[in-house]
């Protein structure tokens, strides 16, 4: 702390040197001492994105069970200790996991004279996902089943909110390139529906609003199906890429995390 309030000092003596006279810089150099309750430091394990975007649905998810459920004490306590610090905790676990299994694996093929594989990390990306079914499941498990059954019927009509707005979102975005007719966006939307279902991703939709050249990974059965070939042919000349929200997440909050914060 010491190192870091003497470079502090420094750089705005430098600083105040081309712009003050001594007196004011001695000022402001005096004034440092008022920051000694603060600490400058990298926000740790914050700054790690997962934790990061884990935590926001950790609060989330959290918030809807107290909505939905009427929780006891006992409940409110079981799911406090579904805290930050146990979010780490499985993160260092799902990360090892990998590497525990493989190990076995080249341990029987040394065995038999053979070379393992190289070791893998798991993708950042499927680490939210699987800790965000585990939280989820934890989390659940503290309830009765009555309170199972209405948090259930809440996340069914929720999801079903949800893919119903992905739909009429990409039903705009294929709107914009290929002009549909009513009547090709009321047959399309039950099979776009039903991709959305079976996708299990969350698609950011953001990117396609700003670049006129991209569009998702609608399946190409669904286009043939349903549109005039010169309207498919069109969107053959785009780019079809389906961006994750989750790798774009993780970028943002890796970017957020960089950043050093003032922690009383």
């Amino acid at each position: 702390m010491g190192t870091m309030k003497f470079a502090c000092t420094l750089l705005l003596i430098l600083f105040f040197g081309h712009c003050a006279s001594a007196q004011e810089v001695a000022v402001q150099a005096i004034e440092l001492e008022d920051l000694a309750e603060l600490d400058f430091a990298q926000a740790l394990p914050d700054a790690d994105p997962q934790v990061m975007l884990l935590e926001r649905y950790r609060q989330v998810r959290l918030a809807l069970l107290r909505r939905v459920c009427e929780l006891s004490a006992k409940q409110e306590a079981e799911l406090e200790k579904i805290d930050r610090q146990w979010i780490v905790d499985e993160i260092r676990k799902i990360s090892e996991e990998p590497n525990q299994r493989q190990g076995v694996v080249r341990g029987i093929v040394r065995f038999l004279g053979g070379r393992g594989a190289p070791q893998q990390m798991i993708q950042p990306r499927d680490v939210v996902r699987e800790l965000r079914t585990r939280m989820a499941e934890s989390m659940e498990s503290v309830l009765d089943e009555s309170q199972k059954s209405s948090l259930q019927e809440e996340l069914a009509a929720r999801e079903q909110a949800l893919h119903e707005a992905n739909t009429e979102l990409v039903l705009c975005i294929l709107d914009r390139h290929v002009f549909l007719s009513e009547e090709q966006r009321r047959k399309m939307r039950p099979d776009l529906m039903a991709w959305m279902k079976d996708f299990d991703r969350e698609i950011y939709w953001q990117f396609y609003l700003q670049n006129n050249n991209y569009y998702p990974e609608v399946p190409h059965k669904i286009l043939a199906d349903h549109l005039e070939a010169d309207q498919v042919t069109t969107l053959s000349r785009l780019h079809k890429f389906s961006y994750d929200a989750i790798d774009i997440e993780l970028q943002a909050a890796q970017q957020q995390g960089a950043d050093f914060v003032i922690a009383k």
